[in-house]
């Protein structure tokens, strides 16, 4: 009997040494191998030995040991711990006792045959790492800036009411927020606070076209008169009329450009204003 046990302690353990890794898996159970009365004396040193030697491979073994007349039947079936998945049985019948050190031989050499299939499929997971999402980062939706621009309806102004239109966008964006043009009558002093708050934006602006003065000449000049209305969810902050300084256009200027370079002449007088009283409102010309 000593022989049996040598036999599958040596081979067993050896070869899970050389093939399974280093460090444990995980505890592994073998239960004491059920057996015919007469037989049972080894059923224990048996099972102690096979568990030595699969403790690295997160496997359990159930096993049996009978005799059928002078046979003797071995007989063993695993169970991989990590879900309790049985696997078919293995088996060995010695013709006699003298000879169950051969069968328990040819068992333990077919058992980890078996193991070393199944190894791999009972860590993948546990070598597997997660895929983490990158997700591209969402850049956060610029407040709103009401504004309006309202005209005499005299044709000298139309330049400069067109030119703000043009520049109120980008002039907006640079101070970090986002224009949206809307119906003049929702900005007046009794309304503006209230047309505001309601759209949750912070800031509306009034433009009231006074005056475009054009001087013409190789080097045109101009200068604006505006009624400008700032307003917060609150209150009125801002309610006057901005003058511009003479605005010099460049040799051969055109109309509109001569207006545009106006229309920001206004908005420089006014933008402290806004930078003092609005929240959020970045510095800038």
């Amino acid at each position: 009997m000593a022989k049996l046990v040598a036999v599958l302690a040596v081979m067993a353990l050896a070869s899970m040494t050389r093939d399974v890794c280093a460090e444990p898996a995980g505890a592994v159970g073998l239960y004491r191998l059920d057996t015919d009365k007469k037989l049972e004396i080894y059923g224990q040193p048996i099972a102690n030995e096979l568990a030595r030697a699969l403790t690295a491979a997160g496997i359990e073994v159930n096993g049996k040991i009978e005799s059928k007349g002078a046979e003797v039947v071995l007989t063993l079936t695993l169970h991989a711990l990590k879900n309790g998945e049985p696997y078919p049985p293995l088996s060995r019948t010695a013709s006699t006792i003298t000879k169950l050190d051969k069968a328990a031989a040819e068992l333990s050499a077919e058992l980890l045959a078996k193991v070393k299939l199944i190894l791999p499929t009972l860590h993948d997971d546990d070598n597997k790492q997660t895929p983490v999402e990158i997700k591209p980062p969402v850049a956060p939706k610029q407040k709103l800036a009401l504004y309006a621009v309202v005209a005499s309806g005299a044709a000298a102004d139309e330049p400069l009411r067109q030119a703000l239109g043009d520049v109120l966008a980008p002039w907006t964006q640079q101070h970090g927020r986002e224009a949206r043009l809307v119906d003049p009558k929702s900005l007046t002093a009794e309304l503006a606070a209230k047309t505001i708050a309601a759209s949750n934006t912070g800031l509306g602006v009034l433009f009231e076209i006074g005056e475009l003065v054009i001087e013409p000449g190789e080097v045109p000049m101009a200068s604006a008169r505006v009624h400008v209305r700032i307003a917060d969810g609150q209150n009125v902050l801002f309610d006057r009329v901005v003058v511009t300084d003479t605005v010099v256009g460049d040799k051969g200027m055109p109309l509109p450009a001569l207006a545009a370079r106006a229309a920001r002449a206004v908005l420089a007088i006014i933008a402290p204003a806004i930078h003092r009283k609005v929240s959020g409102w970045r510095a800038g010309d």
